[in-house]
């Protein structure tokens, strides 16, 4: 009789703020517990943890960091200017972020000078003057790395069509990968453009027009 194990699906793997675990890795020694996270979506996945200002050896708790923009450059910098980690976490970010290509998905710690997905706070160099322009030094190196990694902030997934939009790409994504691993053919590229053909058609009939379309081409050649 065949181990029950082999019928129980491979869990996919979603990355995330180790703060959001309840994991004590915050400036001020504490953390962002998010009990969504912890209750409710880690049952059904596994998760893969990252704390940048930790992993260049900051320290919990620590001085605070923030976003200061001087011309095209952003440094990350203490407010009173006596600490400069930008080299150590571009360094850092560059380099992780390909260790990350097994991931289906990534769930961000908001407003983070290194994790935040949007509106983060920059500073003008020299002053207090901040607008939420920004967005967190590893979550850029990891969206820009991974253009169709489904990637979302915790606090959005609290918003009920945000949430589901983000799980729905994180299984179409996951269902991507795998067909790519297993050796992409015009066959399952068929079957692929099949098995989402109402959901591109619910967000946009242009869109399936164009894909099939795309397909077409392929199959002809």
């Amino acid at each position: 009789m065949p181990d029950i194990a082999t019928f129980v699906p491979e869990k996919i793997q979603i990355g995330i703020s180790s703060c959001l675990l309840g994991n004590q890795v915050r400036f001020d020694g504490g953390h962002k517990n998010s009990y969504y996270c912890k209750q409710e979506i880690e049952p059904f996945f596994e998760y893969t943890t990252v704390c940048p200002e930790m992993a260049i050896g900051m320290g919990a708790p620590r001085k605070s960091v923030r976003q200061i923009r001087d011309g095209d450059i952003v440094h990350i910098r203490s407010a009173d200017g006596s600490l400069d980690v930008t080299d150590e976490l571009n360094a850092y970010c560059k380099n992780k972020v390909e260790e990350l290509d097994y991931l289906g998905g990534y769930i961000l710690c908001a407003k983070s000078p290194t994790c935040g997905m949007e509106r983060v706070t920059e500073y003008k160099i020299g002053t207090n003057n901040g607008s939420k322009t920004g967005v967190g030094v590893f979550a850029k190196a990891l969206m820009e790395r991974y253009p169709l990694l489904p990637v979302e902030e915790e606090g959005r997934l609290h918003d009920l069509p945000i949430r589901e939009n983000f799980f729905t790409r994180v299984f179409a994504y996951n269902d991507w990968r795998k067909m790519n691993q297993s050796g992409l053919t015009k066959h399952k590229l068929m079957q692929f453009h099949s098995r989402y053909k109402y959901l591109l058609m619910a967000h946009s009939p242009k869109w399936y027009r164009d894909l099939g379309y795309q397909c077409w081409l392929t199959f002809k050649i």
